[in-house]
């Protein structure tokens, strides 16, 4: 209150509150450092205000390492307020740079299709700065209208984006060998493999590839148009390769990643590679016969011949620990590549 009384803003706030969590720290050189994290299972999007004057923003994504210098900003009476979008649980460094100086012709204003977008923009239309120019990355149709700082009107106008579209019909499975699932399995649709009926898919533990044809047609790869891949929901880390080509790691939401420059028109080979974690193979061994002595405490007495021997084990057992973790009526982790999986159409705009 007394710092309110003096006219001294917080160091960051939210307009609308946010759950972001939030530090902030100064270099040696003198960079203004803001983390920036979304506590909630959910996308969040805020106006967020620095307590910073005279200074260019940047983000810096630490999970690619790529910086982008944002566009749309503004500077009043010594506070910097701008749009931030995050993903589930998603972060962000929002870096001030002791040398940098805010941009006469940044963008202070947006509208579509004539109203003012107030919140929620990066739903619609992100606008970043590359190569001294100014990139729209933009998911719905209509016509915006951007204003700078300086005055100057910009517009840009997407007739049509075709709706996202759903990959549906079967998937071949392939799992890795020698791990108690069939070689290859076809999924009718996309299910846990935890709650497939055969003993081997249900226990798997490990790394699995889902095999698929897709056709992607002309509307969907025009100029100027980006191409995204939507895994939906995945158990629990993905790779992701189209065409023979690897496009890159998935591991936290959303599992969305480019595919432009690997596809084509017409038929497409989707490979997506998902590893899950372990519980699911030890509680299915442990509903088999035990093949090594345990005292009444739950400790390993000796470990077991067929470990020491480096053979299979004579129950039928995949894996070994030398505490018991899950019971053989634990509950079963969801596992492999659930979807719904989806493309979705981007237009890219430079100006």
């Amino acid at each position: 209150r007394i710092l309110q009384d003096l006219g001294i803003p917080p160091d960051f706030s939210c307009v609308n509150p946010a759950p972001f969590r939030y530090t902030h720290r100064r270099t040696e050189d003198g960079s203004e450092i803001y983390f920036l994290s979304n506590k909630q299972n959910a996308t969040v999007e805020a106006i967020c205000n620095f307590r910073m004057s005279d200074r260019r923003p940047e983000f810096w994504w630490p999970e690619t390492g790529q910086t982008e210098r944002p566009a749309i900003y503004s500077e009043t009476n010594n506070v910097i307020s701008l749009p931030v979008r995050l993903f589930e649980f998603g972060s962000v460094f929002v870096v001030f740079p002791p040398e940098s100086r805010p941009e006469a012709d940044r963008i202070v204003k947006i509208a579509h299709n004539g109203t003012a977008i107030t919140s929620d923009i990066g739903s619609k239309i992100q606008v970043s700065r590359k190569d001294g120019k100014f990139e729209y990355l933009i998911s719905q149709a209509g016509l915006y209208t951007l204003q700078t700082l300086n005055g100057k009107v910009l517009k840009t106008e997407i007739a049509k984006l075709p709706e996202p579209l759903k990959i549906t019909g079967p998937w071949d499975v392939e799992f890795t060998p020698n791990w108690g699932a069939p070689p290859r399995v076809q999924f009718p649709e996309l299910t846990s493999w935890s709650d497939h009926a055969d003993q081997g898919v249900r226990y798997f533990s490990g790394k699995a590839t889902y095999l698929k044809k897709m056709m992607i047609t002309a509307d969907l790869l025009k100029k100027d148009r980006l191409l995204f891949l939507d895994l939906g929901e995945v158990e629990v880390m993905a790779i992701v390769k189209l065409n023979r080509k690897v496009l890159g790691i998935l591991w936290k939401k959303p599992f969305r990643i480019d595919i432009t420059t690997a596809a084509h028109v017409g038929e497409n080979a989707l490979e997506v590679t998902v590893v899950n974690l372990w519980p699911n193979r030890q509680i299915g061994d442990a509903n088999l016969p035990a093949d090594c002595s345990w005292s009444d405490r739950g400790e390993l007495r000796e470990y077991p011949q067929w470990l020491v021997d480096d053979k299979p084990s004579p129950t039928g057992r995949f894996t070994f620990s030398i505490i018991k973790v899950w019971p053989k009526d634990a509950a079963l982790r969801k596992s492999g590549l659930l979807g719904p999986v989806m493309l979705h159409t981007f237009a890219r705009v430079m100006s």
